[in-house]
């Protein structure tokens, strides 16, 4: 009778049909149904694997990816070796003669407009007797005589009229180099657009061709697809992340990687932060998985039955991302089966909640009782719920049962099937 209760759970695939196997201690329970599940899982279908990834556009909200089951460590090799190439690409590109020569050209254009306007100021101060002349406080003008600068005695000698025009001119040099010196900011931001541009044009003539050949192997997959394209947006748009050394760098040699390409044979090792950002997590790896998998939790906290966001402290802070993601035994019996004892999961705070608001919302939420209570304030992530079809059979006595399905409304509604 409790085998034709168990049959008839698993078979029936609406939500509410979880089961309760109610039983006195020491009946055998957890082997009986372990070893009936087992049997069944193995011929039914081994479900994907589930991967999280960086979301470019909001890095506190992970996305993920569902990939076929067992390809998703692949995937994340990919992924590697494609960071990989695309540094070598981008060496090659930003290496280049044409390259160098372009942004030569471009630095030229700024020097060229600082020449052109100074000659401009020089031709109007020799047309007023004039000559330019750079001190520590900037640029001055001072009065010539037969190609000389007139020292300072002998010009306090010349009549009072000729001095008084002298400055007069002086006054409007002034002002025609201080309309200059105000355009030079302007000058510096168009070159440092035109590098940028340049910049960005020769990232994507290098990165999309090998971004191209690994899209062509997922084409079934749109949200890989679409990760892939991320990837390639935001490297045109970063490229100086994948040149940064071990560490990162400061503000100041941050800024000008974005403007200026990496130093010739400057790279990090593929182990360096900066490029924390194109890995893939794999959250759930089904490739040693035969049919779908039965998951026996045997200490279901909350963090244990939903998965939990890993910290590490840096400079005195606790920073994550969504690398230091791990999986909860809901992930892993994702598809399948998961056992787990009611007495043991009443024991622990919050964990019923959990499981019932899983269920309830056919999805996993990784949650902290620290963040949902406010008990600590650090830098934490919201991944994306992952999508959850799993049958949860709980164990416990015949009292407990009866108990919660007295006192618990919702009890009835997600264990509808009594073993």
């Amino acid at each position: 009778r409790a085998e034709q209760a168990l049959h008839f759970g698993v078979g029936i695939q609406r939500d509410g049909y979880n089961i309760f196997a109610l039983g006195a201690q020491g009946a055998g329970k957890h082997t009986f149904i372990k070893d009936l599940l087992e049997r069944r899982a193995k011929k039914e279908k081994t479900p994907q694997d589930i991967c999280y990834v960086n979301n470019f556009e909001e890095p506190h909200k992970p996305s993920i990816l569902v990939l076929d089951a067992g390809s998703g460590r692949a995937f994340a090799e990919r992924i590697e070796n494609l960071i990989e190439d695309v540094r070598n690409a981008l060496q090659a590109a930003f290496e280049s003669e044409d390259f160098q020569n372009r942004m030569q050209s471009v630095n030229r254009e700024l020097q060229e407009k600082q020449q052109r306007a100074f000659e401009k100021l020089q031709h109007m101060a020799e047309e007023r007797n004039l000559t330019p002349l750079r001190t520590p406080a900037g640029l001055v003008f001072a009065p010539v005589r037969d190609g000389e600068v007139i020292p300072p005695d002998e010009l306090e000698k010349l009549p009072e009229e000729e001095r008084q025009d002298l400055e007069k001119k002086s006054e409007e040099l002034q002002k025609e180099a201080q309309k200059v010196f105000q355009k030079i900011p302007q000058w510096q931001r168009e070159i440092r657009e035109k590098q940028k541009e340049l910049n960005r044009e020769a990232t994507q003539y290098a990165v999309g061709p090998v971004i191209e050949e690994l899209r062509k192997q997922y084409e079934g997959n749109s949200a890989v697809i679409g990760y892939l394209t991320s990837i390639e947006k935001d490297i045109v748009d970063h490229a100086h992340v994948l040149f940064q050394p071990e560490g990162g760098q400061g503000q100041a040699g941050g800024q000008q990687a974005q403007n200026m390409p990496p130093p010739p044979g400057h790279g990090p090792a593929s182990e360096s932060p900066a490029l924390r950002r194109y890995r893939v997590n794999v959250l759930v790896d089904h490739s040693k998985t035969q049919g779908a998998p039965v998951v026996c939790e045997d200490n279901p906290t909350l963090q244990n039955l939903l998965g939990r966001v890993e910290h590490l402290t840096h400079m005195g802070a606790l920073v994550t991302d969504f690398n230091m993601i791990r999986a909860g035994s809901l992930h892993r019996a994702n598809g399948g089966y998961l056992i787990v004892n009611i007495l043991k999961v009443l024991q622990q705070p919050f964990a019923w909640e959990g499981l019932k608001r899983a269920l309830r919302s056919g999805k996993i939420t990784i949650e902290s009782p620290g963040q949902m209570y406010s008990l600590i304030s650090t830098v934490s992530l919201e991944p994306e719920a992952v999508p959850l079809n799993v049958k949860v059979v709980l164990l416990g006595s015949p009292l407990l049962y009866y108990l919660i399905r007295h006192y618990d409304p919702e009890f009835s509604e997600l264990f509808k099937v009594g073993a």
